[in-house]
């Protein structure tokens, strides 16, 4: 479904139901339908292993949220390229540290200075901290990681999920625009019901998408569990 689509879906699930915004606007549907986009795109954890990451020299933070610093907004690094080389975690596999590893290793690490980076951490969740500061911005510098689509705002554009699914963004953009001014449970109990039909799809891609994150890490022995909180 398209963008215009899925506003003429609302419109029609709204036929017994208050918008809050009254008549709303086209501009107005679609900020309810990126707010239900997001929400789900955050819930099944969409990953890309190519986000860009354009690196400024002598500057060790970077707003994983900026497309102007990342090519996609970034929700959770997993990995860090940098020149073409995937930098290590604490333990020496592939992966980020934490700051307390980090203080432990590199307490200088605020005025030390730039060279090639070789700890990536991420911190406040929409932060990239990178240790050293990058002397170059060098090239082939990218972020795997889970990742939000850019919103919705043309009327031709589509959601970057299965087509299967779409029905399931304009449904939570309803209840969601219904549930400050609606006077009765009961006319929003069929859209519910409804919703409901799209949640085992929900959690399935869900689910394909935790084990492309994770892997196969069986052939690492039992001596490394590799854990990442999603």
């Amino acid at each position: 479904m398209t963008l215009s689509d899925l506003r003429t879906l609302m419109s029609k699930y709204e036929l017994m139901l208050d918008n809050y915004e009254g008549a709303a606007t086209d501009a107005e549907r679609n900020a309810q339908i990126n707010w239900a986009y997001r929400n789900i795109c955050k819930r099944v954890h969409i990953l890309d292993p190519r986000v860009t990451l354009t690196l400024t020299a002598d500057t060790r933070f970077y707003a994983l949220r900026n497309t102007a610093v990342v090519s996609k907004r970034v929700v959770k690094v997993h990995k860090v390229i940098i020149d073409g080389n995937p930098l290590r975690d604490y333990k020496g596999q592939y992966g980020l540290w934490n700051m307390i590893q980090l203080e432990a290793e590199a307490p200088d690490w605020r005025t030390a200075a730039s060279g090639t980076p070789r700890i990536a951490v991420q911190y406040k969740s929409d932060g990239l901290l990178l240790h050293p500061a990058p002397d170059a911005v060098g090239s082939n510098n990218f972020i795997e990681g889970t990742v939000l689509p850019a919103d919705l705002s043309a009327s031709t554009d589509e959601p970057d999920l299965p087509v299967e699914m779409h029905e399931a963004i304009a449904l939570d953009a309803v209840i969601k625009a219904a549930a400050p001014s609606l006077a009765d449970q009961e006319q929003l109990m069929p859209l519910q019901a409804t919703r409901a039909i799209y949640e085992p799809m929900i959690q399935e891609l869900e689910n394909e998408n935790k084990r492309a994150i994770l892997g196969n890490f069986q052939d690492w022995g039992s001596d490394y569990p590799r854990w990442i909180k999603l």
